[in-house]
């Protein structure tokens, strides 16, 4: 796995170039670094946006929320950390992405649009993110997406060649897209039985050693009773669309 890492991790006291710090990095949630949100806290400030006027709340590792991303289209909260307690100025940003909200209106259209190349919300996200990552070049810019914005997220990481940390995303059309100069690391959390990365699979977008997937455990699982109670079809929509959402990540990246 290779982590692109800032120049001015140079001079980090381990002294070794961005190559050999990430060789000595081999499990994808450890960051000796520090520069990129570990995975629970990726999904903790995920979950977070989602939540109007609460986006701050029930974070961890230091992570704070500080504005919404000016702009039309997908809500995008920016979430910095500082490397240490005295320090005043962000050191590292997140660019955290709500998704999918409603089934059955815009975000369904876009979600659709993204396999043929033709989503207004992605084109817009990658506006955004690019406009803030020119913004702050002197600082670690991770982006963080889910369903719908799984897919933005890892489009804008790879225009700005950045870290991508998504959970259950839709598939990206990568048409476009400058695949061959991506350095930089998409790491994917998919909880097995979700709904959205299971239909749109297919279509996905891989990109080798630079983009690892990992499968949490579904949190809901088919039953007899269930099926009895309810039906089966409509018991295998309610369980991929619950294992879909962030309580469903949140809670299978606690197993």
């Amino acid at each position: 796995m290779f982590w692109r890492l800032p120049n001015e991790l140079l001079a980090d006291p381990q002294q070794l170039n961005s190559y050999s710090y990430a060789r000595n990095n081999p499990i994808v949630s450890s960051d000796p670094s520090g520069l990129i949100p570990e995975p629970i806290q990726a999904a903790q400030m995920n979950m977070a946006v989602y939540q109007n006027g609460n986006e701050g709340k029930n974070l961890s590792g230091g992570w704070q929320y500080n504005s919404l991303l000016p702009g039309n289209g997908t809500k995008i909260g920016v979430y910095s950390r500082t490397q240490t307690e005295n320090q005043s100025v962000p050191l590292e940003y997140a660019l955290v992405s709500r998704g999918t909200t409603n089934w059955l209106g815009s975000d369904l259209l876009n979600n659709l649009g993204q396999i043929f190349g033709v989503s207004s919300d992605m084109s817009s996200s990658i506006e955004r993110v690019t406009e803030f990552v020119n913004d702050h070049k002197g600082n670690e810019v991770t982006l963080v997406g889910h369903s719908k914005t799984g897919a933005e997220a890892m489009a804008g990481a790879i225009k700005n060649n950045k870290n991508a940390i998504i959970f259950n995303p839709a598939t990206l059309n990568a048409s476009g897209l400058d695949i061959s100069g991506y350095t930089a690391q998409v790491n994917e959390y998919i909880v097995r039985g979700e709904i959205v990365n299971s239909l749109s699979a297919p279509f996905s977008t891989t990109f080798g050693g630079h983009d690892n997937v990992t499968y949490l455990p579904s949190q809901y699982s088919l039953s007899l009773g269930q099926v009895f109670q309810n039906g089966l079809i409509k018991s295998l929509w309610s369980n991929s669309t619950q294992n879909h959402s962030m309580e469903s990540v949140i809670s299978s990246l606690g197993k």
